[in-house]
């Protein structure tokens, strides 16, 4: 699955996304596009095979600005049996992701810029 979004990493540099089961592997594969949609650079959140919150700060290896991303969600594994369930994907500051990093299940608004499945 795929989703396309435009993010401002200046105000939310990180990328957080909750996966309530995993069997094999998962994680994000983030895809900056240039102006034409092009790939420009592709960047992923560290790999999970348990349930848990993935989450990479843009912020380091980005500039500060709007940028739009391709985020694919990506699961591995054996072909007989791998899946992922991903309960949310969203941009946030790196003080909210360090909450929802503690409270994964906490219910939160959603925002135009984040996504959920």
């Amino acid at each position: 699955m795929q989703q396309d979004a435009r993010v401002d990493i200046a105000r939310f540099p990180v990328v957080s996304a909750y996966l309530t089961q995993v069997q094999g592997y998962a994680h994000l594969d983030i895809d900056v596009l240039d102006s034409g949609g092009k790939v420009s650079q592709t960047v992923r959140t560290p790999t999970l095979t348990s349930p848990g919150v993935a989450t990479l700060d843009l912020g380091k290896d980005l500039s500060p600005a709007v940028y739009s991303f391709r985020i694919r969600l990506i699961v591995g594994g054996p072909n007989s049996g791998c899946c992922a369930t991903y309960k949310w994907v969203r941009f946030t500051t790196t003080r909210e992701a360090d909450y929802l990093s503690r409270h994964p299940a906490y219910k939160v608004v959603d925002r135009p810029i984040g996504m959920s499945r």
